[in-house]
């Protein structure tokens, strides 16, 4: 309680300050309200500290002024509201349920409206329950069929922006919908999931000015989607015997001590939108020497003399060194297994109300995998090559 008082004291405090300077980027927050997502905002939970910590972190840290957010109720259009980040939230419960259409959630075409009002200096922010509403009487499989094409062929007109997506859970007291519409009041804990839709370099900025991996904002699930033709800095440093040449790029008169030759490549990966969990995985990435394995990646910032690294990689091996090139990549992101984990199959409208998928959202694995299928990239994050006693 402590922490959200000083938190929002800064805020207010940030706020004249911020009003007299002209910035460059804007936010425009989008919160759906079809009926579905009414038991989040009853209990004063979660859901409204996520959103309020996001947006009162991008002003006190500069990213943004509060005259510069926007803040909408969206459904089958979109619904400006002109008040401030506290007005939003306090008045949500009620406000959000006098607007617009309650009974319909295209997912599709809420995509569609955010991104078309995405311009190049604007972080999109929409928050969700992203359940799919086929309707009584619809054939849920041919919904999810043309659903899945629509978000395809959109996301794949725009490549060019970077899109991040949070999966988190909170309170939910209300009523629950299943694809037919049927009605079910429940009182438990329900996942939500907070989208981020822009330009590459913004969103990347963006995130630089919110700590989404404090105990108040962190996530249980995390993905990013994006094109990448960013170029990996990276410079060597030693462990065991040998000379580091050509400007930290090449090892020469490598040897084994003690039947092993280790050596670190420290590299800046400020341009890449994935975090730790990803980026320090071993399985992510691909060494083209079965003689020598990546040992570990660990996060270490890290100023080498001009060269500011971020994550350090322990390259190894007990083989007997001879001249070779060794060519390491970082694999694009595969569409993220967790969605499987909490998804509900077009099939299984029956398993909606079930006690023991609560937590689990119907159709998101839907929506997931045809953002990634509209990327479509097949490129690496990162390859580098290295040259060892040639």
């Amino acid at each position: 309680m402590k922490l959200k008082l000083i938190k929002l004291l800064l805020y207010l405090i940030a706020i004249p300050f911020a009003t007299n300077f002209i910035y460059a980027y804007k936010i425009d927050l989008y919160v759906e309200n079809s009926a579905s997502m009414y038991g989040y905002t009853k209990e004063g939970g979660k859901f409204e500290q996520i959103i309020g910590n996001i947006v009162s972190d991008a002003v006190i840290n500069g990213f943004t002024n509060d005259s510069s957010i926007t803040y909408n109720y969206i459904n089958t259009k979109i619904y400006k509201q002109k008040c401030t980040l506290s007005d939003f939230i306090t008045k949500m419960p009620t406000k959000s349920k006098q607007i617009g259409n309650h009974a319909v959630t295209d997912v599709a075409k809420i995509f569609e409206m955010v991104l078309k009002n995405t311009d190049n200096n604007t972080v999109s922010i929409l928050v969700s329950d992203c359940i799919l509403s086929p309707g009584r009487n619809k054939n849920a499989k041919g919904y999810f069929v043309g659903m899945e094409y629509n978000i395809k062929t959109l996301f794949s007109k725009y490549r060019n922006y970077a899109t991040m997506v949070w999966m988190y859970e909170s309170s939910f007291n209300g009523t629950y919908y299943d694809c037919e519409d049927h009605k079910k009041k429940i009182n438990t804990t329900r996942p939500f999931y907070i989208w981020i839709f822009g330009d590459y370099d913004i969103v990347k900025e963006f995130l630089n000015k919110i700590d989404f991996y404090n105990s108040e904002n962190i996530a249980k699930n995390e993905h990013a989607f994006f094109c990448s033709d960013t170029t990996t800095s990276f410079l060597l440093r030693k462990i065991t015997h040998c000379n580091i040449t050509e400007r930290h790029t090449r090892i020469e008169k490598a040897k084994l001590i003690d039947g092993s030759f280790k050596f670190n490549i420290w590299v800046n990966f400020d341009s890449i939108l994935l975090g730790d969990k990803f980026l320090c995985n071993v399985e992510n990435y691909e060494l083209n020497n079965n003689f020598y394995k990546i040992e570990k990646i660990s996060r270490k910032n890290n100023q080498l003399g001009t060269f500011r690294g971020t994550h350090v990689i322990t390259i190894s091996t007990t083989k007997r060194i001879s001249p070779t090139s060794l060519n390491l990549k970082l694999k694009y992101p595969s569409s993220p297994t967790w969605v499987s984990t909490i998804n509900i199959d077009a099939n299984d409208c029956d398993l909606i109300f079930k006690e023991e998928n609560m937590d689990k959202t119907y159709g998101i694995k839907s929506i997931v995998e045809s953002v990634y299928s509209g990327y479509n990239n097949k490129s690496n994050l990162m390859e580098i090559n290295i040259k060892i006693n040639q």
